[in-house]
């Protein structure tokens, strides 16, 4: 007997001799890292499941491999040739079921990326039998979720966060993401008062409004991170009012126009923010604009002067569209000028670590102004400039970082 086991162990496949401590590892490694995984048998945790019965019985019984599925639009050969792309509701579905069944209690995490129309209905009916069926499961499931990530077309985007806000009670991170920017979007995502209380986390690519009703807006007590994208900014500044404790901000907005500024808005004090990221760019890769510049075009530093942030430690600006002052010499005045920022460590009172200013439009002197009230400054990225190459290194000499941005040629060093 003892012979007959050592040569069936010498005949075993080596993969049925890997520890389950070990495989669990490779479990984890094989997920997807930049994106949730895919219900496909060319990625993990289907793909693990096919290798062998052992790892099938251990991939379905272990809950943390099935918390998180990315359900997006697929691809078919057209009968006249040529691929088209479907969003598959149902089969999305019947898969958001089957992990929702292998994840057992734990709480999930899914994305909903359509990027063309998934023909849901415009309506306050959120159970309707013709809406799409990956949505009743969620719908029907309210506390299984602690993560919803939708990009969709604008065409479905209100419905999609109507339904989702309305029925998640217990959801921590939120990202919108309209597929149809950069087409123009007259019907902004509406804010649900009802995510308030629990979201940590919330990420909008889209026009945004946030109001309720009875203008009695509920603040965002745990809300930690924002970031904004592609909307403007007295709807931010608005939705700023109601977020006491936030630690990271990001605000991108793009090509501006003059009225976008609101010139009169009460100071707003964000007490516990310590990273801010302001751009002001074109919908281009690169940051540049389709439109030619106008007189229309804003300073996006007007924004800094509506903000007080006391414990503000990492200021980041990408500035690639001009302001009209800037750059019509009938209009320059010294009043204009890149001040915005040294006023708002002023205000502030703050001591910012981390400094990095992208633009070729800003003034040396307004930079060193800024510089000089950043004494413990330990990263700084500056445009590319002789005078400040050649001062920052007597300013700072303990500087750690140092970053040059060359916007001619688009590179940085």
């Amino acid at each position: 007997m003892v012979d007959f086991q050592s040569r069936k162990v010498q005949h075993t496949s080596p993969i049925y001799l890997i520890p389950s401590d070990i495989a669990f590892h490779i479990f984890d490694y094989c997920l997807p890292q930049e994106e949730f995984p895919r219900p496909s048998i060319r990625s993990a945790p289907l793909q693990l499941s096919l290798v062998c019965q052992s790892w099938r019985k251990w991939v379905i019984a272990t809950p943390w491999l099935w918390r998180k599925i990315l359900l997006c639009t697929r691809e078919f050969e057209s009968p006249e040739g040529g691929r088209m792309s479907i969003p598959e509701s149902s089969l999305d579905a019947m898969a958001l079921e089957v992990w929702m069944k292998r994840a057992s209690a734990l709480t999930m995490s899914v994305q909903i990326r359509y990027t063309i129309a998934a023909s849901v209905p415009h309506t306050t009916h959120i159970l309707e039998t013709d809406s799409p069926r990956v949505f009743r499961v969620i719908v029907e499931n309210p506390t299984r979720w602690k993560d919803l990530r939708l990009c969709l077309p604008s065409a479905d985007l209100y419905w999609g966060c109507t339904v989702i806000q309305r029925n998640v009670p217990n959801l921590e991170l939120f990202e919108v993401n309209d597929a149809s920017i950069p087409a123009f979007n007259e019907t902004p995502v509406r804010l649900d008062p009802r995510v308030a209380g629990t979201l940590c986390t919330l990420l909008i690519h889209a026009s945004v409004t946030y109001k309720h009703p009875d203008a009695s807006c509920t603040p965002f007590v745990r809300l930690r991170t924002l970031s904004v994208k592609h909307t403007y900014p007295w709807e931010c500044l608005h939705l700023l009012k109601y977020c006491p404790v936030l630690e990271d901000l990001s605000l991108h907005f793009h090509d501006l126009t003059e009225k976008a500024i609101p010139f009169v808005y009460p100071t707003i004090t964000l007490p516990s923010l310590q990273n801010f990221y302001l751009a002001h760019t074109g919908t281009l890769e690169n940051g540049g604009s389709v439109y030619p510049q106008t007189p229309y075009d804003v300073e996006i530093g007007q924004l800094l002067d509506h903000l007080n942030l006391p414990n503000l430690r990492g200021f980041y600006l990408w500035m690639a569209v001009q302001g009209f002052a800037r750059y019509s010499s009938d209009y320059y005045s010294d009043e204009l000028e890149w001040d915005y920022l040294s006023r708002l460590i002023t205000r502030s009172n703050c001591s910012l670590s981390k400094l990095e200013l992208r633009s070729p439009y800003l003034d040396t002197t307004s930079i060193m102004n800024s510089l000089r009230l950043s004494p413990h400054l330990s990263y700084l990225g500056i445009p590319a400039d002789e005078d400040l190459e050649r001062d920052i290194p007597q300013m700072f000499p303990n500087l750690d970082s140092l970053r040059i941005f060359n916007e001619d040629t688009g590179s940085n060093d």
